[in-house]
């Protein structure tokens, strides 16, 4: 069985990674380059501890 992975790219801004974060109850996200490959992750905590600002 093959499923999409949900992720984001390294310019996405941290709202947006936020929202995606809490639309699927996710807690952290695979960030990806242009080619797909894993460049790091985003987590929630990330995003509460102020690590990522959300303008």
């Amino acid at each position: 069985m093959t499923r999409t992975v949900i992720t984001v790219g390294p310019f996405t801004p941290a709202k947006e990674a936020a929202e995606v974060l809490v639309t699927n109850g996710f807690t952290t996200l695979p960030v990806v380059d242009a080619d797909g490959l894993l460049v790091g992750v985003v987590t929630e905590a990330d995003l509460l501890t102020g690590r990522i600002g959300i303008d």
